[in-house]
């Protein structure tokens, strides 16, 4: 009786310390009273729930009901919060551009304010010209004007055939050969004075008997030396003037092709730089110099994000130029990839109005690069994407 006695207090004493540690386990840093204190109130609050619950939505029917209409609240709950998320990006994106939208509203704005004072000054000037001079007058004088202009062109354009029938280059080298001829001549001539000076001299010393012969051959020998002389200068003077004449008109068409190539890099850079914006070209048709808020920098003085962008200005200025005339392709192997972000979105756009004109071939294999070319028709091969527009 006392082994079984004994061997009963000791199964009491292991549940005893089994239910202290579950109790501990379970009151973890509470006391039973704060825990009976905290069933009372959970059992108000169950109890006071039916009558406070949101109507229209069926209660559970057990806890493991309850656990499923938890986990499917928590995904409708993920969803929206993705749903919520991709609508801020949406509606950043469309506070962006009301902010480009309201700067060109500004811009045009300001545009329009000037050419309003434009016209205005226009109106006034034209006031003032109508007071010295009648309409019919003036149209008569702009028929004449425009007459003249259509000679004018069909002259340069004959000047302009026959500049490039002469051969500039075949003239240029018989320039060079007669003036070297005409140095010969000269040479020879200097020779043939220092003769005669010579000869004179010896006449001086042994007088003129015998020898008056050799005086006439030595005169006439000098008269053909003069008269070839005179021939290669009129050659030489021709050669010069063809020269000047054929080195100007190069210029001049040189220059014709300078300034609408620099006006279209202004017109599309500014889309990019603002309207401080302006470029030097030279007779190289290449940017020399770069102009922005009035601070001038050298070509070769910028950086790498700049070059590239004002060589893809220059690219769609060229292409847009010859657009009307049928123009060919603008291909870019994955450019812009030294452009800061700031510039990135205005050179989508301007690669976007290039589009519009002619066609803009961009091989890339980071197609978000040029996410802001709205018209933009994505081909992907492979890896590589390929956009055209």
């Amino acid at each position: 009786s006392a082994v079984r006695a004994n061997a009963a207090w000791q199964s009491a004493k292991r549940d005893i310390q089994a239910r202290d540690r579950a109790l501990a386990e379970n009151l973890r840093d509470l006391t039973r009273e704060e825990l009976s204190q905290k069933l009372s109130n959970l059992t108000l609050r169950v109890g006071a729930y039916p009558a406070a619950r949101v109507a229209g939505f069926s209660m559970p029917g057990d806890f493991a009901a309850a656990r499923e209409f938890d986990r499917i609240a928590n995904a409708s709950s993920e969803a929206a919060r993705t749903a919520r998320a991709d609508a801020e990006r949406r509606r950043e994106a469309a506070r962006r551009e009301v902010e480009r939208l309201r700067g060109e509203r500004a811009e045009a704005d300001l545009g329009k304010a000037g050419a309003r004072t434009k016209a205005e000054l226009t109106a006034q000037q034209l006031e003032q010209a109508r007071a010295g001079i009648s309409d019919e007058s003036l149209a008569q004088a702009v028929a004449t004007a425009r007459d003249s202009q259509r000679e004018a062109h069909r002259a340069h354009a004959a000047e302009s055939a026959g500049l490039a029938e002469a051969q500039p280059e075949a003239a240029r080298l018989l320039a060079e050969n007669a003036r070297g001829a005409r140095e010969r001549a000269e040479a020879r001539l200097r020779s043939i004075k220092d003769e005669q000076i010579e000869v004179r001299a010896r006449l001086k010393e042994r007088g003129e008997e015998g020898i008056a012969e050799r005086v006439a051959a030595s005169e006439a020998k000098h008269a053909r030396a003069r008269d070839d002389l005179a021939r290669r200068r009129v050659h030489a003077a021709a050669a010069k003037l063809l020269f000047e004449t054929l080195d100007a008109e190069r210029t001049a068409a040189r220059t014709r092709y300078i300034a609408p190539l620099r006006e279209q890099i202004e017109r599309l850079g500014s889309i990019v730089f603002g309207p401080s914006f302006s470029v030097d070209v030279g007779e190289d048709l290449q940017i020399s110099q770069r102009t922005l808020g009035g601070r001038t920098v050298p070509f070769d003085s910028l950086s790498g994000g700049a070059k590239e962008q004002l060589g893809v200005i220059s690219r769609l200025a060229c292409a847009l130029i010859v657009a009307k005339d049928g123009g060919v392709p603008v291909v870019f192997d994955d450019t812009l990839g030294n452009t800061d972000p700031s510039r990135i979105e205005a050179m989508g756009a301007l690669l976007n109005l290039a589009g519009r004109s002619c066609q803009v071939i961009l091989l890339t294999c980071v197609p978000d690069r040029f996410r802001h070319v709205g018209a933009a028709r994505v081909v992907r091969a492979g890896a590589v994407s390929t956009g055209s527009f």
